[in-house]
Parts: C-alpha cells; sequence; structure tokens
C-alpha cells in the first residue's frame, strides 16, 4: 500500500519539526519531489502503527529512508486480546464426569483385593519384553522392590 502524498508531506513536516535543519541539510540540492517519493517507495510495504511508532522511538540524528524504514521494522507486532473461555454445559460437564467415574470404577475394581502395587509387576513385565521407560521409573521400581 502505497503511503498517500499527504501523508509523506506531514510525516517530512513531523521530520523537520524533529530534527530541523540537520534534516532538510541531508536532502540539499536534491528535488524535495524526488526525496519524498524514495520515502513513499521504501514506506510502502509498512503498516501506518509501525510508522507511528518510529515517529515516536526517532533517534537523536536525522536519518535517510532505509534507516527509517528499519527502524519501524522494529516495532512491536500487533497485541491480540485471548477470547473469553466458552461457558461450561451442565449436562456435557455431568455426563464427562459420569465416564470419569466409570473409569475410576474399573480401575478400583481391577485391583479389588489386589496388591495396590500391581501396576509394578505390569510395568515390569512389559520391560521383559523390550519396553524401556526412563531411567526416573526403572530407579523408582528399584525403590518399590527394596521396600
Amino acid at each position: 500500500m502505497a503511503l498517500s502524498t499527504e501523508s509523506i508531506d506531514w510525516l517530512f513536516e513531523r521530520l523537520l519539526a524533529t530534527y530541523g535543519t540537520d534534516f532538510t541539510r541531508m536532502y540539499s540540492g536534491l528535488s524535495i519531489a524526488a526525496v519524498k517519493s524514495a520515502w513513499a517507495h521504501e514506506l510502502q510495504a509498512q503498516p501506518l502503527d509501525a510508522i507511528a511508532w518510529a515517529l515516536d522511538n526517532l533517534p537523536e540524528r536525522p536519518m535517510n529512508a532505509i534507516a527509517f524504514k528499519n527502524l519501524c521494522r522494529r516495532a512491536p507486532g500487533p497485541v491480540f486480546q485471548a477470547l473469553p473461555l466458552p461457558k461450561p454445559e451442565p449436562k456435557r460437564v455431568a455426563a464427562e464426569l459420569g465416564r470419569l467415574g466409570q473409569v475410576r470404577a474399573a480401575a478400583l475394581a481391577t485391583n479389588a483385593g489386589g496388591d495396590p502395587k500391581s501396576w509394578a509387576d505390569r510395568l515390569q513385565a512389559k520391560m521383559s519384553f523390550g519396553h524401556r521407560p526412563t531411567l526416573a521409573v526403572r530407579n523408582w521400581l528399584k525403590e518399590l522392590r527394596e521396600s
């Protein structure tokens, strides 16, 4: 998106007001229309909020169009706000909690009257068939056997 002539004129007024003759001296002997055209070309892909950020963060000394474009590129990206979390549907929550209750009941039934450490036996059996748990799990099993 090309910047309008009015936008470039406003930008130059702002830079002139900030830097004074140091800014105009950079372009002495050049056609101001050609200079503004070069700035418009360099800044054509820059979002307006990045240009505004660059104007709020100008360095102490005046810069050319390419340096100003690079300053625009350092502008922080847009900040997005997260959408609010959806409200839970009571029927669905109740259904999921019911399913969890069934899973818990099945797990308790598996160990009913048995050894509460039977999970370790199952893991040990898997290891005998080549399953390789992490070192932390192997150490945990070793401690469990020793206790």
